[in-house]
């Protein structure tokens, strides 16, 4: 399948939203997905009629498509999702949307707000506890 089916797919499934900007616009390595978006990459085309019916479609017929697609191959759906989802939100463009640093979080690390009272105190809890049994006493 040519790399504008793959894009259409990717585009509908992860649209963006607001800040959050749809797959491609993401600019993580669509190659690397090639594999696993060549059966629903077929499938979607053989719904549509051909690739550029699936590819020239409005976004509303592209997910029905898929949606079809779907559940045809739940399997191989599903194993796209799980491989797409982690560099999508690991995308520098994604994780500045979500107003994160594109950089790894160490060893900077990253600023948390100060605990409260309570969870304080019962971490203060554990923290006073006598060893654990695998520790050496």
């Amino acid at each position: 399948m040519s790399e504008s089916c793959n894009r259409a797919i990717l585009d509908t499934l992860l649209p963006g939203e607001g800040d959050l900007p749809a797959a491609t616009a993401a600019e993580f390595d669509i190659e690397t997905h090639a594999p696993l978006l060549a059966p629903i990459a077929a499938a979607s085309s053989r719904i549509a009629g051909n690739e550029e019916a699936f590819v020239g479609a409005d976004e509303t017929r592209r997910a029905e498509i898929l949606t079809s697609v779907q559940k045809e191959m739940p399997d191989e759906f599903a194993r796209l999702i799980a491989a797409l989802l982690p560099d999508y939100y690991e995308a520098p463009a994604v994780l500045k949307a979500f107003g994160w640093a594109a950089r790894p979080p160490q060893p900077q690390g990253h600023a948390i707000q100060q605990m409260d009272g309570p969870t304080a105190e019962r971490l203060e809890k554990v923290r006073l506890r006598l060893k654990l049994w695998r520790d050496e006493a």
